[in-house]
């Protein structure tokens, strides 16, 4: 350790968590593994600390809900770092009108990909319930941002259908509904062919973009222009958005 902290110039070096938290140069943490998000969240909060929290924030609504009323109690920023609104085509024209105004007629988020076969044991962390697992907590949790952060507004209502193995959720599809009217598709999972983009449609345009960089640390959009690119959709009651394939 000594010879690593002299190459990198590394000017503390702590032998536990504790030590990070009791350091008062220390402003902001990062959480650790997903099972102990909340104690060391909480322990941070409660030491003074800003605390960015990888995905998922919780294992469930409830330690969510504990972490939220730590962080304005302490009056620390509670964050989980999410990149998708500052990629840069998160912010071209037609997303942005999105936000603004919420007239887009379609929003869809997907996060999804082929868990390899040698993954699929009880022993994988995505597998397990207790760790964060499942395929909402694990990757759905980018739709479901991004979806709220599209809209600028908290959803008030959701359907989904899930498919279920070892006891956790390894796919889901349904809709978010939002206040005025507005609703976002989603769709998250283990076991499908690799996405993670958003695409919004208004009028004529549609607009597509990833919700995480590229390897070259570019994200550009692809909009379209024209009805002969567009695919055709009528649209249901939302009662009957239920099911979705």
């Amino acid at each position: 350790m000594p010879e690593a902290t002299n190459q990198y110039g590394i000017e503390r070096v702590y032998d536990t968590y504790d030590g990070v938290l009791e350091d008062p140069e220390v402003t902001q943490c990062t959480s650790a593994s997903e099972s102990l998000h909340r104690s060391w969240s909480l322990k941070a909060l409660v030491a003074g600390k800003h605390v960015l929290c990888e995905k998922p924030l919780a294992c469930s609504a409830g330690e969510a809900r504990e972490m939220a009323h730590a962080a304005a109690a302490n009056r620390r920023l509670l964050m989980r770092p999410s990149c998708t609104a500052f990629i840069p085509g998160a912010r071209n024209q037609s997303v942005s009108g999105c936000r603004r105004t919420g007239r887009a007629a379609k929003r869809r988020a997907a996060f999804t990909y082929a868990m390899a076969p040698r993954s699929w044991s009880p022993r994988q962390r995505r597998l397990k319930a207790e760790m964060g697992g499942g395929a909402l907590l694990d990757v759905g949790c980018y739709a479901v941002s991004t979806a709220r952060w599209l809209l600028g507004r908290e959803p008030f209502a959701c359907r989904l259908r899930r498919s279920y193995r070892h006891g956790v959720d390894v796919h889901i599809a349904g809709i978010l509904r939002f206040p005025g009217g507005a609703f976002c598709r989603l769709r998250a999972g283990f076991v499908s062919a690799l996405q993670q983009t958003y695409n919004v449609w208004e009028a004529r345009v549609r607009s597509n973009c990833l919700m995480t960089p590229t390897s070259r640390g570019r994200n550009l959009p692809d909009t379209r222009c024209g009805p002969k690119r567009m695919k055709r959709e009528k649209f249901a009651p939302f009662r009957d958005r239920m099911n979705i394939d």
